[in-house]
Parts: structure tokens; sequence; C-alpha cells
């Protein structure tokens, strides 16, 4: 990887919140998070499950592809997408 793009370094975050890290309040924090380390420079580009949480509730809309994608606005969205993750 480094040979064509030049240095890469993954770096993973485990993050941990009480009872249910899945609550739409942890999931904005994390997501506003990475969103500032990609606007600031600290990294060129973020990817992790928020993302496909995004797409999904992008497509139950009926959003794609036409709108950025982003959390949905309450629990009980976040609750069916990820019920129909694990089907």
């Amino acid at each position: 990887i480094e040979a064509l793009i030049g240095p890469y370094t993954t770096m993973e975050f485990v993050v941990s919140a009480g009872d249910d890290v899945l609550q739409l309040d942890y999931l904005q924090a994390l997501d506003q998070w990475a969103t500032r380390v990609v606007e600031n420079g600290h990294a060129l580009w973020s990817m992790s499950m928020l993302d496909a949480l995004k797409r999904a509730h992008q497509v139950r809309s009926g959003a794609y592809p036409y709108r950025e994608f982003q959390l949905p606005a309450d629990q009980s969205e976040v609750t069916i997408i990820l019920k129909n993750q694990k089907k």
C-alpha cells in the first residue's frame, strides 16, 4: 500500500458507553467526532459502522442516491435498521 499511495496507517478505536452504545445520542457524538477529525485534517477519511447505518437509513427513507446520507433522527429508526441488519 505504501508503495502505491504513500504512508498508510489504520487506526482502530473501541468505544464503550455504559449500557448501550447503540443509543442515538452516542452515535451522533461519534459521528460528529469522526467528521471533525477529517475536517481538521487529522485523517483523510473515516469509515465505521456509522456509514452502514447512515446508508441503510438513506435507502429506507427513499433518499438514495440523491441526498447525503445521515443518521436517523430518532432511536426507533436506528432500532429498526439494526434489527433488519441481523437477518
